[in-house]
């Protein structure tokens, strides 16, 4: 082996200490971390969205003018907090499983590796455990630029609405689907996959394999794992899901939307602080006469209130009665957003705030 010339021994020598002067602030930090745990005692939360938030548009920022990207750094940075937060306290976040899911991928990218995850079966079973403070936090999939949506969450949300469960954080994912298969693509006969992601496929599906029959299963990773064994068979899943199978990928980003994007929900018991720039969850429902809904929604163009989102889904509480969900620009403890829900209040049969978080920026970008 040649040995290294005297200015590439040199630069690695530069390269050690400042290796060991980024040790020593980490160590600092984390000291001061332990600190701050203290300070806050029982009563404060140890995940404070808002501030994370800050302190990654801090480091961004600070970031721009080298050659790491704002993104790199905040990637770091993201496990720099995760590991100082454990420091304050070992945090349990429960996510729609399995292992290797867009779910699974979305809790590691908020929370970072220094927790403890666990998989729940079924977005019911996300929301039970945090309500039963099984779980400190959890994630579940929101809304796709794609569908729309996702009914099971939004469900969920009318079954605990009686709970202190409430939306404090959000993670924005864009989301790459791939064919993964043992198979060439000529012989693939069927495609599995979890709903969602056969629906933001389908064109690919409908123009590449035509003559292929979809098939719907409870995740894209149990769809990896179900075709690693058998002929003709493909899945829709994420890289991550075909690299823990071992399975190839045959066709890369077949999503019929290059800008396919989720919105994961981040689950707590905490109402965040304000920024200049959150996001809140409504749910409210109007009494059953013509012009209700019109003069509800007509009360956020009043006070210029934009929303973002809003769907309707049966309450389970009466036949052909109906819950509208609706994501708004705003904080409730700031206007326009609190004028404008105290008047909704005397317009509607029920308001319900389910949660207000700071806007996140998708990942990437």
């Amino acid at each position: 082996m040649r040995k290294p010339s005297g200015i590439l021994a040199e630069l690695r020598r530069e390269i050690d200490q400042i290796d060991r002067e980024i040790v020593d602030r980490l160590q600092r930090r984390a000291a001061l971390a332990i600190r701050v745990g203290k300070e806050k005692g029982v009563n404060l939360p140890i995940y404070v969205p808002e501030r994370e938030r800050q302190v990654l548009g801090h480091v961004a920022l600070a970031a721009k003018d080298g050659p790491l990207s704002a993104n790199a750094i905040t990637t770091i940075y993201r496990e720099v907090l995760s590991a100082c937060r454990a420091l304050e306290k070992e945090i349990n976040v429960a996510y729609l499983g399995p292992e290797n899911t867009f779910t699974h991928q979305a809790a590691i990218q908020s929370f970072g590796s220094a927790v403890k995850l666990q998989a729940a079966a079924s977005v019911d079973h996300v929301f039970k455990l945090v309500e039963r403070d099984l779980a400190d936090y959890g994630v579940v999939p929101l809304e796709n630029s794609t569908e729309g949506g996702v009914t099971p969450t939004l469900d969920s949300f009318v079954q605990y609405l009686d709970t202190a469960l409430q939306i404090c954080g959000e993670i924005v994912l864009p989301i790459a689907h791939h064919l993964i298969s043992s198979s060439p693509r000529d012989a693939v006969q069927v495609v599995y996959s979890h709903p969602q992601a056969l629906a933001q496929c389908r064109g690919w599906l409908a123009e590449e394999l035509p003559h292929a029959d979809t098939i719907e299963v409870v995740s894209t990773a149990a769809a990896v794992a179900r075709v690693k064994n058998e002929p003709g068979a493909a899945a829709i899943a994420s890289e991550l899901a075909a690299e823990a199978e071992g399975v190839p990928i045959i066709a890369n980003s077949i999503q019929d939307r290059v800008d396919n994007v989720t919105r994961f929900a981040i689950l707590g018991k905490q109402l965040p602080d304000s920024t200049e720039d959150d996001r809140t969850a409504l749910l409210f429902s109007v009494m059953d006469q013509p012009g209700s809904l019109y003069n509800a929604l007509g009360i956020f163009a009043k006070y210029n209130v934009n929303l973002t989102f809003i769907l309707s889904r049966p309450s389970r509480r009466r036949t052909w009665d109906y819950y509208f969900f609706a994501i708004l620009i705003g904080h409730p403890a700031r206007d326009p957003v609190c004028t404008a829900l105290a008047e909704l209040e005397k317009q509607c049969v029920l308001v319900r705030v389910l949660g207000a978080w700071p806007t996140a920026k998708p990942s990437g970008v």
